[in-house]
């Protein structure tokens, strides 16, 4: 399983790339009010390291004003991914952006049938919001699981990036699943490593019964 980290700080996922352990990275939203220039000096540092995809948040809602954002954040590199979020005027977006061949990260997505609707539109990553699922009361861990094993079954070559882990046990419950990726912070990265090392008490994870 992938793992991606949110952050916009350079030292931070300097620190993880170090390592070798960070497969890209999640650009909050302050990342794009610090304007063209200092998005754009966050994401070249970025793209400097190697960390592979580069999410960055498209942030608009009309159809024509998402697309010509879309484009700008493509230009400004081929590891950069473009956030779109899951909507009707999302999807129209993520499809012309396929047919541009502009990478996209749609959601986020909190069933099945959302993640199918993402897929068919041509997203390059979909993002499943675990912690949301379960605040809701759902099971976000099997609810990444069905959309790894939708995604599969039916040859789709969009990614899975589950998003919202609220502890490190997420981690580790999400790999047995067999999603593709996974999106923490730096703290719950380190918390991987055990309580001496972070300081952080870190649950034993439970292994689930594989999906036949």
């Amino acid at each position: 399983m992938k793992l991606f980290i949110e952050s916009a700080s350079h030292e931070a996922v300097a620190d993880v790339v170090d390592v070798g352990v960070v497969d890209g990275v999640v650009l909050g939203p302050s990342a794009s009010r610090q304007g063209a220039k200092g998005l754009r000096a966050i994401v070249d540092a970025l793209l400097d390291l190697a960390v592979g995809p580069v999410v960055i948040e498209v942030e608009a809602s009309e159809v024509e004003a998402s697309l010509v954002r879309a484009r700008e954040l493509a230009a400004m590199g081929d590891e950069v991914v473009c956030g779109v979020a899951l909507s009707r005027e999302g999807l129209e977006v993520c499809r012309t952006c396929f047919d541009e061949g502009i990478a996209t990260c749609v959601g986020p997505c909190v069933t099945v049938a959302q993640a199918l609707l993402a897929a068919k539109a041509g997203a390059t990553w979909i993002s499943v919001d675990v912690g949301a699922t379960e605040a809701a009361g759902g099971d976000g861990v099997k609810l990444a699981e069905d959309v790894a094993a939708l995604l599969t079954d039916c040859d789709f070559e969009a990614q899975l990036l589950a998003i919202g882990l609220r502890n490190a046990q997420h981690v580790g419950e999400l790999a047995l699943a067999g999603a593709h990726s996974a999106l923490v912070t730096p703290e719950v990265l380190w918390a991987l490593v055990g309580p001496r090392a972070s300081g952080v008490r870190v649950a034993s994870t439970p292994r689930r019964p594989r999906r036949r």
